[in-house]
């Protein structure tokens, strides 16, 4: 099995949008994850991000909430 701390850890290394300089809970890194893989699928599905820097031109999505 895997050590579920060292997954968290893992992830929260790897999401740039997860700040590095404050603790944060489980829920916050999942919502940071699933948010950062979403803005990927836009990113790789997004027509007009080609010849475009950064992807600009991609509808503006909210993160999600903190339930």
């Amino acid at each position: 099995l895997y050590d579920m701390n060292g997954c968290y850890s893992r992830l929260k290394e790897l999401v740039p949008t997860l700040p590095q300089n404050r603790k944060v809970s489980r829920v916050e890194i999942l919502q940071h994850v699933i948010d950062y893989i979403w803005d990927l699928e836009l990113e790789l599905n997004s027509e007009s991000h080609v010849g475009t820097p950064g992807g600009r031109g991609l509808p503006a999505r909210a993160p999600l909430s903190t339930l």
